[in-house]
């Protein structure tokens, strides 16, 4: 066993997913790689950042969110009003 082996044996099993996380984003550093530019939401629920995250965008160069199409009736039944919803309140009748 070579001593990076040994290291990654003795650690704690809850470390584990960590360092093949970790391991698994070495190519990443890579410097012969092409490098990734930015996409929005490309990696929801993950913490990620381009390559070329420090560099100026371009002029006139936008980032546009991706649009859900809403089906018509999606909200039937999700949205209400009271019976009494403009009735008097009582905290407010001293001032009415």
């Amino acid at each position: 066993m070579t001593a990076l082996n040994e290291k990654i044996a003795s650690l704690p099993p809850s470390l584990l997913p960590m360092v093949e996380k970790f391991i698994d984003s070495l190519p990443r550093l890579d410097e012969n790689r092409e490098p990734k530019q930015r996409q929005f939401g490309c990696m929801k629920g993950e913490i990620w950042m381009s390559d070329d995250f420090d560099a100026p965008m371009e002029l006139g160069q936008t980032i546009r969110p991706v649009k859900k199409t809403l089906t018509p009736g999606c909200m039937k039944g999700k949205i209400w009003m009271a019976d009494d919803f403009d009735a008097p309140m009582e905290e407010f009748k001293e001032y009415m």
